[in-house]
């Protein structure tokens, strides 16, 4: 009987030694993550969790995305689709005055040409130019010692003299590239003087006023250098009776969109 009392003493203060040995494990969450302790205050584990770590990232929009979708193609809006051009220009006229001698003038003027073939109906057609072309370009010729600009106090001649120039042509022309085109223009040039005898050309010459019409011939180099924007560089001549007047100019064409 004593032994069995023995036994179970025995027993019983084995199972409190390993029950005193055993760690309690407690888990504790905290918004940087968990971490574990034991009963002892050890730490045990530390998992480092964050919400951040789970989540899909976010969809962004490309910086460019919205130039790129704007990105509209030049050559298509220009020289291709021309259907009107109109063409500020300035520039310079060349003409032998009533003395004989070769003067030269500033001249400025606007230009207008019109195109029908995009109207052809396919592709290729916009690769030519075939239309008309005319405007109309003013110079002050003032005396035969005049400046540039027609200017000169100092003189009793024609100080009041001017030009007008009005062309009626016929432009025929090919784009080598989508933005550069050269063509051949010709017809007619509607020449006016205030004073007749301002600019020699081969007609009977006074003091009154005087229209004419005289061929001309000449071409046009175009470079497109934007969307509906192209320079142009045009010289021309036109032959009178007498001296040829020529004329250079150098412009911006504006075409709209129709």
């Amino acid at each position: 009987m004593n032994k069995v009392k023995l036994m179970t003493l025995v027993s019983f203060f084995v199972s409190g030694a390993a029950w005193a040995t055993t760690t309690t494990t407690t888990t504790t969450t905290s918004p940087g993550g968990a971490q574990s302790y034991n009963s002892a205050g050890t730490t045990v584990e530390t998992t480092q969790s964050s919400a951040l770590d789970t989540q899909v990232p976010a969809t962004r929009t490309e910086a460019g995305t919205q130039s790129s979708m704007a990105n509209i193609d030049t050559y298509d809006t220009g020289l291709r689709e021309e259907i009107v051009g109109i063409i500020p220009q300035v520039g310079v006229v060349g003409f032998v005055d009533g003395s004989g001698s070769r003067q030269s003038r500033g001249v400025a003027g606007l230009g207008l040409d019109l195109n029908i073939s995009p109207a052809l109906g396919t592709s290729r057609d916009k690769d030519y130019f075939l239309g008309i072309s005319t405007g109309a370009f003013y110079s002050h010729m003032g005396p035969s010692n005049a400046s540039f600009f027609g200017d000169n106090s100092g003189s009793g001649g024609a100080t009041s003299a001017n030009m007008l120039l009005i062309p009626a042509d016929l432009k025929v022309g090919y784009n080598f590239t989508p933005a550069f085109r050269t063509s051949l223009h010709g017809g007619g040039n509607v020449l006016y003087r205030s004073t007749a005898n301002a600019a020699n050309t081969g007609d009977a010459v006074g003091s009154d006023s005087l229209w004419r019409l005289y061929p001309n011939a000449g071409a046009d180099f175009e470079w497109q250098v934007g969307k509906n924007v192209s320079l142009i560089a045009r010289p021309d001549v036109t032959f009178t009776s007498g001296p040829t007047v020529l004329m250079g100019t150098l412009g911006a064409t504006f075409i709209p969109s129709i």
